[in-house]
């Protein structure tokens, strides 16, 4: 018998058991083999594989006589190397890094491999309590892809806003007045603009009870009167500066409702 019927009898009829790193095989009576076997001095041999090796798993070959068909040897095949392709990938996320799934062509076996590491978290930003003026403000974010939240302040504006001008102080000396006007934030009431300007003289130096005003709040705009010489200045404010006119002559009369008496010190 040749060796390729010799082999094909072999993995045919064998079944192999290995215990120990022994093979035992088992087959049919064969007397006329056996007794060639005695008598053979077993010089024309060939490897036949027996099991072919996986990446899972070694294979077997064995060393077969082609005149008397023994088995004379048996060795083992190393395993395959895995050819791993991939199959999925998952992007890094906040709580894990970037997952990479391979499978093996041959036996069909997966690894996850990670690659870098977890991302920061990706946070929607809302605001929960806004910021004034003066007080600090809060934003809370929740994370997108875990649900995680964080709390963080908003620094202040600084952006007052402020309420209605009024005179604060009227000072005399000699023929000039000099008259303060301040308004306050009306958000935290704290902040105040205070503006300061001197009259231009009058013609004469009259007496400080005198005086009369019209006032305009929102504006700051003042119209001082002397009911005497029958002058009048007017100030405005501008850029943050309080600028008076020059005195001129002013027919109106204090009996008006828009005139009150201007309390002047000094």
């Amino acid at each position: 018998m040749n060796i390729k019927k010799a082999a094909s009898a072999i993995k045919r009829m064998a079944v192999v058991s290995f215990i120990s790193g022994a093979i035992f095989l088992w087959s049919g009576v064969m007397p006329a083999s056996t007794v060639r076997a005695e008598s053979c001095n077993h010089e024309d041999y060939e490897w036949v594989d027996l099991i072919k090796p996986t990446c899972s798993k070694e294979g077997k070959s064995v060393k077969v006589c082609q005149n008397c068909e023994k088995i004379l040897e048996t060795e083992s095949i190393d395993k395959l190397e895995h050819k791993m392709v991939r199959r999925k990938t998952t992007a890094a996320t906040c709580m894990s890094p970037k997952l990479i799934e391979k499978e093996c062509k041959i036996c069909g076996f997966t690894t996850i491999e990670r690659e870098g590491s977890a991302i920061d978290h990706r946070y929607k930003w809302t605001t929960t309590r806004k910021a004034t003026c003066a007080v600090e403000g809060i934003k809370t974010g929740t994370c997108s892809m875990c649900g995680a939240t964080k709390a963080e302040a908003i620094a202040p504006t600084g952006k007052h806003k402020y309420g209605n001008w009024s005179i604060t102080a009227a000072q005399i000396s000699g023929k000039t007045l000099k008259i303060t006007q301040t308004r306050y934030c009306k958000v935290c009431n704290g902040q105040k603009q205070t503006v300061t300007a001197k009259t231009s003289p009058f013609t004469k130096k009259h007496d400080k009870k005198k005086y009369y005003y019209k006032y305009t709040p929102k504006t700051g705009r003042v119209v001082i009167l002397c009911p005497e010489c029958r002058q009048t200045v007017t100030g405005k404010i501008s850029a943050g500066k309080l600028k008076f006119t020059k005195p001129k002559k002013d027919k109106s009369r204090t009996i008006s409702k828009a005139w009150k008496k201007l309390k002047v010190e000094g």
